[in-house]
Protein backbone atom coordinates (compact mmCIF):
# COMPACT_ATOMS: atom_id res chain seq x y z
CA UNK A 1 0.00 0.00 0.00
CA UNK A 2 0.97 3.44 -1.14
CA UNK A 3 1.73 6.11 1.68
CA UNK A 4 1.57 9.66 1.51
CA UNK A 5 5.10 10.98 1.64
CA UNK A 6 6.05 13.60 4.42
CA UNK A 7 8.23 16.09 2.04
CA UNK A 8 5.53 19.00 1.79
CA UNK A 9 6.50 20.77 -1.74
CA UNK A 10 5.33 17.33 -3.34
CA UNK A 11 3.20 15.94 -1.01
CA UNK A 12 -0.09 17.59 -2.56
CA UNK A 13 1.01 15.93 -5.89
CA UNK A 14 2.07 12.45 -4.63
CA UNK A 15 -0.88 12.06 -3.01
CA UNK A 16 -3.34 12.75 -6.00
CA UNK A 17 -1.13 10.29 -7.71
CA UNK A 18 -1.82 7.70 -5.58
CA UNK A 19 -3.05 4.28 -6.88
CA UNK A 20 -7.14 4.55 -6.20
CA UNK A 21 -9.01 6.85 -3.99
CA UNK A 22 -8.66 5.56 -0.49
CA UNK A 23 -9.70 7.00 2.02
CA UNK A 24 -6.68 6.08 4.31
CA UNK A 25 -4.73 7.76 2.18
CA UNK A 26 -6.56 11.00 2.02
CA UNK A 27 -6.77 11.17 6.01
CA UNK A 28 -2.69 10.33 6.22
CA UNK A 29 -2.48 13.16 4.05
CA UNK A 30 -4.74 15.50 6.41
CA UNK A 31 -2.86 14.35 8.92
CA UNK A 32 0.72 15.28 7.67
CA UNK A 33 -0.50 18.82 6.73
CA UNK A 34 1.44 21.30 8.98
CA UNK A 35 -1.16 22.18 11.89
CA UNK A 36 -0.33 25.72 12.97
CA UNK A 37 -4.31 26.84 14.17
CA UNK A 38 -3.73 25.11 17.73
CA UNK A 39 -0.35 26.14 18.35
CA UNK A 40 -1.48 30.27 16.81
CA UNK A 41 -4.59 29.95 19.32
CA UNK A 42 -2.60 28.93 22.38
CA UNK A 43 0.19 31.58 21.78
CA UNK A 44 -2.73 34.04 21.40
CA UNK A 45 -4.86 33.01 24.73
CA UNK A 46 -1.63 32.26 26.96
CA UNK A 47 -2.03 35.42 28.30
CA UNK A 48 -5.15 34.94 29.05
CA UNK A 49 -4.76 31.48 30.81
CA UNK A 50 -1.68 32.71 32.78
CA UNK A 51 -4.05 35.17 34.71
CA UNK A 52 -6.82 32.47 35.21
CA UNK A 53 -3.67 30.17 36.30
CA UNK A 54 -2.50 32.63 39.00
CA UNK A 55 -5.78 33.89 39.94
CA UNK A 56 -6.56 30.23 40.67
CA UNK A 57 -3.92 29.35 42.30
CA UNK A 58 -4.22 32.68 44.34
CA UNK A 59 -8.06 31.39 45.31
CA UNK A 60 -6.85 28.36 46.29
CA UNK A 61 -3.83 29.43 48.66
CA UNK A 62 -6.05 31.82 50.36
CA UNK A 63 -8.93 28.97 50.75
CA UNK A 64 -6.03 26.57 52.60
CA UNK A 65 -4.76 29.31 54.81
CA UNK A 66 -8.65 29.86 56.16
CA UNK A 67 -8.85 26.22 56.78
CA UNK A 68 -5.30 26.01 58.18
CA UNK A 69 -6.34 29.54 60.71
CA UNK A 70 -9.88 28.20 61.44
CA UNK A 71 -7.65 24.83 62.47
CA UNK A 72 -5.21 26.79 64.90
CA UNK A 73 -8.34 28.59 65.95
CA UNK A 74 -9.57 25.56 67.31
CA UNK A 75 -6.25 24.12 68.65
CA UNK A 76 -5.73 27.38 70.51
CA UNK A 77 -9.21 27.23 72.33
CA UNK A 78 -8.13 23.58 74.48
CA UNK A 79 -5.02 24.91 75.38
CA UNK A 80 -6.43 28.14 76.73
CA UNK A 81 -9.39 25.95 78.82
CA UNK A 82 -7.25 23.66 80.11
CA UNK A 83 -4.25 25.86 81.11
CA UNK A 84 -7.29 28.05 83.36
CA UNK A 85 -8.41 24.66 84.99
CA UNK A 86 -5.37 23.94 85.36
CA UNK A 87 -3.91 27.53 87.12
CA UNK A 88 -7.36 27.20 89.13
CA UNK A 89 -7.11 23.86 90.90
CA UNK A 90 -3.33 24.39 91.29
CA UNK A 91 -3.64 27.55 93.20
CA UNK A 92 -6.35 25.32 95.14
CA UNK A 93 -3.77 23.18 95.96
CA UNK A 94 -5.36 20.01 94.64
CA UNK A 95 -2.46 18.87 92.64
CA UNK A 96 -3.92 15.80 91.44
CA UNK A 97 -6.17 18.01 89.21
CA UNK A 98 -3.58 20.06 88.05
CA UNK A 99 -1.54 16.47 86.95
CA UNK A 100 -4.32 15.87 85.37
CA UNK A 101 -4.97 18.68 83.11
CA UNK A 102 -1.04 19.01 82.73
CA UNK A 103 -1.27 15.79 81.18
CA UNK A 104 -3.82 17.06 78.64
CA UNK A 105 -1.57 19.40 77.61
CA UNK A 106 -0.77 19.43 73.35
CA UNK A 107 2.35 18.74 72.79
CA UNK A 108 2.42 22.57 71.19
CA UNK A 109 1.88 24.38 74.47
CA UNK A 110 4.26 22.44 76.64
CA UNK A 111 7.36 23.97 75.70
CA UNK A 112 5.47 27.60 76.17
CA UNK A 113 4.11 25.96 79.77
CA UNK A 114 7.55 25.12 81.03
CA UNK A 115 9.17 28.54 79.82
CA UNK A 116 5.93 30.25 81.58
CA UNK A 117 6.71 28.05 85.07
CA UNK A 118 10.33 28.91 84.57
CA UNK A 119 9.56 32.98 85.21
CA UNK A 120 8.21 31.65 88.41
CA UNK A 121 4.86 33.71 87.42
CA UNK A 122 3.27 32.92 90.86
CA UNK A 123 6.05 35.53 92.84
CA UNK A 124 7.23 36.90 89.52
CA UNK A 125 5.08 40.10 89.17
CA UNK A 126 6.65 40.88 85.56
CA UNK A 127 6.33 37.06 84.20
CA UNK A 128 4.35 36.61 81.21
CA UNK A 129 0.21 36.93 82.32
CA UNK A 130 -0.31 33.46 79.88
CA UNK A 131 2.24 30.76 78.46
CA UNK A 132 -0.08 31.49 75.12
CA UNK A 133 1.58 34.68 75.00
CA UNK A 134 4.91 33.35 75.44
CA UNK A 135 6.96 33.30 71.88
CA UNK A 136 7.90 29.52 72.49
CA UNK A 137 4.02 29.13 71.83
CA UNK A 138 3.71 28.21 68.30
CA UNK A 139 1.28 26.43 66.05
CA UNK A 140 1.99 24.81 63.16
CA UNK A 141 -1.61 25.38 61.68
CA UNK A 142 -1.32 29.11 62.38
CA UNK A 143 2.31 29.34 60.79
CA UNK A 144 1.31 27.19 57.44
CA UNK A 145 -1.92 29.90 57.60
CA UNK A 146 0.58 32.99 57.50
CA UNK A 147 2.56 31.07 54.70
CA UNK A 148 -0.30 30.24 52.52
CA UNK A 149 -1.42 33.83 52.90
CA UNK A 150 1.73 35.47 51.80
CA UNK A 151 0.99 32.58 48.77
CA UNK A 152 -1.65 33.98 47.57
CA UNK A 153 -1.00 37.62 48.01
CA UNK A 154 2.30 37.03 45.94
CA UNK A 155 -0.29 35.46 43.38
CA UNK A 156 -3.12 37.80 42.96
CA UNK A 157 -0.41 40.13 42.71
CA UNK A 158 0.57 38.22 39.74
CA UNK A 159 -2.15 38.09 38.18
CA UNK A 160 -3.11 41.57 38.72
CA UNK A 161 0.53 42.69 36.72
CA UNK A 162 -0.41 39.98 34.04
CA UNK A 163 -4.15 41.98 33.73
CA UNK A 164 -2.51 45.69 33.83
CA UNK A 165 -0.24 44.43 31.06
CA UNK A 166 -2.12 43.27 28.41
CA UNK A 167 -4.15 45.93 28.50
CA UNK A 168 -1.41 47.99 28.15
CA UNK A 169 -0.55 45.93 24.97
CA UNK A 170 -3.92 46.51 23.63
CA UNK A 171 -3.49 50.11 23.98
CA UNK A 172 -0.58 50.67 22.10
CA UNK A 173 -2.35 47.92 19.57
CA UNK A 174 -4.83 50.55 19.10
CA UNK A 175 -2.74 53.71 18.98
CA UNK A 176 -0.08 51.70 16.53
CA UNK A 177 -4.13 51.35 14.90
CA UNK A 178 -4.34 54.64 15.04
CA UNK A 179 -0.42 55.33 13.46
CA UNK A 180 -2.24 53.37 10.08
CA UNK A 181 -5.45 55.22 10.12
CA UNK A 182 -3.40 58.60 9.41
CA UNK A 183 -0.83 56.76 7.11
CA UNK A 184 -3.77 56.19 5.22
CA UNK A 185 -6.18 59.21 5.51
CA UNK A 186 -2.90 61.47 4.81
CA UNK A 187 -3.27 59.91 0.62
CA UNK A 188 -6.46 61.54 0.43
CA UNK A 189 -5.44 65.28 0.98
CA UNK A 190 -4.38 66.57 -2.61
CA UNK A 191 -2.77 69.76 -0.02
CA UNK A 192 0.75 69.03 0.86
CA UNK A 193 1.07 70.98 4.18
CA UNK A 194 -2.08 69.06 5.22
CA UNK A 195 -0.58 65.79 4.20
CA UNK A 196 2.32 66.57 6.09
CA UNK A 197 0.21 67.72 9.15
CA UNK A 198 -1.69 64.41 9.69
CA UNK A 199 1.76 61.99 8.98
CA UNK A 200 3.23 64.47 11.87
CA UNK A 201 0.54 63.48 14.22
CA UNK A 202 0.47 59.77 13.13
CA UNK A 203 4.62 59.76 13.46
CA UNK A 204 4.13 61.56 16.87
CA UNK A 205 1.35 58.71 18.37
CA UNK A 206 4.20 56.58 16.45
CA UNK A 207 7.31 57.44 18.22
CA UNK A 208 4.73 57.68 21.74
CA UNK A 209 3.57 54.27 21.30
CA UNK A 210 7.46 53.17 20.98
CA UNK A 211 8.80 54.53 23.75
CA UNK A 212 5.51 53.18 26.02
CA UNK A 213 6.47 49.92 24.00
CA UNK A 214 10.33 50.04 25.24
CA UNK A 215 9.56 50.65 28.74
CA UNK A 216 6.95 47.68 29.03
CA UNK A 217 7.39 44.80 30.96
CA UNK A 218 7.65 41.55 28.33
CA UNK A 219 8.09 38.94 31.36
Amino acid sequence: MSTCPMSYPNRAKRCRDASGPSRSWRQSCSRSRPSRSRGADTKRRGGAAYRRAVTREASTARSLANRAAVAGSQERLPDLLNFNRWLEVSTEGNTQLADLYERRFRDEFRPAFTAWLAQDPLNNQSAVASPLLMPQYVLANEVRSDRLETVADRKFADGRDATENADDYIFLTVLFAIVLFFAGISLRFAWPLMRMIVLGIGAAILVYGLVELSLMNTH
